[in-house]
């Protein structure tokens, strides 16, 4: 075909297309079935007791051939002496950095490097942590350094120096991010700053911590029988419990008495605080006060809660309102948290010092109105269909899960608790979140704190009641910056 017969063709084709009826493929969005609800359906996670009282989660995965370790030990700063607050984090830093009785860290770190692998620990406030993520042809020799550093750490000084010193540097720079200043002392005043679950290292606290008493530490809490392992890769069950025992068999089981779980306080006295910042144009704000303790029983209806309030970005109560209809800040947030005392109700936001005394104003406004209107369907239908697929996503990995389970039992949540979440997330109601927003939240015993330029600010805090004026440290020197 040329040139000449093919225009003709295609022009004649083309009008013959023109007079074929476009079908009307408009869909109303109402006329949509629903989508079904998100299910979840975890795999099995085999729970194993070994001899010496080491509780082992297994999940094979063969996909790729890797080999993925978690740990969970039953420690924690909330038990440091109140002398050597710092001890426990420092412990957590060092049993890796520090080596073992056998090798250096900086030669820990080069066997590791060369197979491509990771050991890491650390201690946080109620369970110390370990990993181990390895190639499954390196295993054995993985598995045996980090029974290694789980059983033997040797606490090297010059890794105990740098991890003080880096610390030390830490504490020196406290006062620097307003945000985070803000933060600390909110806690602060609410829990108090002695409480264990809030209290800081200081330089006099940090000067009490010695190899000595680092090992006194581990060898008080790191035992079989106050640890549980999640193991996920590419294994054989039996061969991984052989694995395991040639490694950590006979690690020794040792019963420790396990000291009371330091209260919180019975009651948060309300007012209004203020710290003075003269290099900031812009006030830190924090309202708030005690929050949930742990398996709460309304657990379910707070996360809803929590997302059509003010943790939902653009789509919360609190972001509408302060920033996208009144254009009071960039950001606001609020909530309800848990803990194994108790968590805290918070709300959190910045906003010019010209506006510190509005932005608080409508917030208390936006938080009442929220405690009195129960969420709209939409709100609920959101908020519900968000918490599920954020719950869902956490689990990307057979580590993921195995951890999980591991980290539920540690803090005993009860068995089905994955496989039951989202029913209970899909059962609350509106009726719900409006009776735990009343309920947990009270607006007329709430701690306020401001930071931020008392010469800007003026005297906009003085309609919340009586000011005061909480002092300003120099973490370094120990002396008081304010007033």
């Amino acid at each position: 075909m040329n040139r000449h017969t093919a225009l003709p063709l295609i022009a004649l084709l083309l009008a013959a297309c023109a007079t074929v009826p476009i079908p009307d493929i408009h869909l109303d969005p109402d006329s949509l079935a629903p989508a079904a609800p998100l299910t979840f359906e975890p795999p099995e996670v085999e729970r194993v007791v070994m001899d010496n009282g080491l509780i082992v989660f297994l999940l094979e995965d063969h996909e790729l051939p890797l080999l993925e370790v978690r740990t969970i030990t039953r420690t924690g700063s909330i038990w440091d002496p109140p002398e050597s607050v710092g001890l426990a984090g420092i412990a957590g830093t060092v049993m890796r950095t520090g080596g073992t009785s056998s090798m250096t860290g900086d030669e820990l770190d080069d066997e590791l490097e060369f197979m491509a692998a990771s050991i890491e620990t650390g201690v946080g406030l109620e369970s110390g942590t370990a990993s181990l993520s390895c190639l499954m042809r390196d295993a054995d020799r993985c598995m045996e350094l980090f029974a290694d550093v789980l059983r033997d750490p040797a606490f090297r000084q010059e890794k105990i120096d740098l991890a003080l010193n880096q610390t030390r540097e830490g504490i020196r720079r406290r006062n620097d991010d307003p945000m985070e200043l803000c933060r600390r002392e909110f806690r602060w005043l609410v829990f108090g700053k002695d409480n264990p679950w809030v209290r800081l290292e200081s330089m006099e606290s940090l000067d009490t911590i010695t190899q000595e008493s680092l090992l006194a530490f581990h060898e008080r809490w790191y035992h079989p029988n106050l640890t549980m392992m999640a193991v996920a890769g590419d294994f054989e069950r039996d061969e991984m419990l052989a694995l395991i025992d040639r490694h950590l068999g006979d690690w020794e089981r040792v019963e420790v008495e396990i000291p009371a779980i330091p209260p919180a306080p019975e009651e948060v006295p309300a007012g209004i605080h203020f710290i003075h910042r003269p290099d900031v144009n812009q006030s830190n704000i924090r309202i708030g006060h005690l929050g949930l303790t742990r398996h709460d029983p309304d657990e379910y209806a707070v996360k809803v809660m929590n997302f059509i309030y003010g943790q939902s970005g653009f789509t919360s109560r609190l972001m509408r309102e302060v920033r996208s209809n009144r254009g009071l800040t960039y950001g606001i947030g609020g909530g309800l948290t848990e803990g194994t005392t108790r968590g805290f109700y918070y709300l959190v936001t910045f906003t010019k010092s010209e506006t510190t005394g509005e932005i608080i104003d409508v917030s208390l406004e936006v938080t009442r109105d929220f405690q009195e209107s129960p969420p709209t369907p939409e709100e609920l239908r959101l908020a519900q269909e968000s918490e599920a697929n954020s719950f869902v996503f956490q689990f990307d990995s057979s580590i993921a899960i195995a951890n999980q389970r591991m980290t539920l039992e540690h803090f005993g949540y009860p068995d089905d608790y994955l496989e039951t979440h989202l029913d209970h997330i899909q059962a609350v109601t509106a009726e719900d979140v409006q009776r735990v927003a009343a309920a947990h939240i009270d607006l007329d015993d709430v701690v306020i704190l401001v930071v931020g330029n008392e010469e800007e600010i003026g005297d906009q805090l003085e309609q919340f009641g009586e000011v005061n004026r909480v002092p300003l440290l120099d973490f370094a020197t120990g002396e008081q910056i304010w007033p």
